[in-house]
């Protein structure tokens, strides 16, 4: 019995882990790697890469407008879905 508290337990925590990695995710910009607090609400994203089709979690985010700008002209402009409309 003892045994299956302790899986419990891990599965608790590798849960508990694999949200908190997400959550992180969307406090990371995708330009800079700089990190914000998960008391922070996520980072902005790129526009673009919100279209239908292109799942959440590979929407770009930036921690700010120069780092979308600078990330843009870095080649981000090559491979968002709304540049390949153009």
């Amino acid at each position: 019995n003892l045994r299956n508290g302790t899986a419990a337990v891990l599965r608790t925590k590798n849960i508990r882990r694999a949200i908190r990695a997400k959550m992180l995710k969307k406090r990371t910009c995708s330009h800079c790697g700089r990190t914000g607090p998960l008391s922070q609400r996520s980072f902005a994203y790129c526009g673009g890469c919100r279209q239908p089709g292109v799942a959440r979690e590979h929407w770009t985010r930036y921690c700010s407008e120069a780092c979308q700008r600078a990330h843009w002209a870095a080649g981000h402009k090559d491979e968002c879905p709304c540049a390949k409309d153009l």
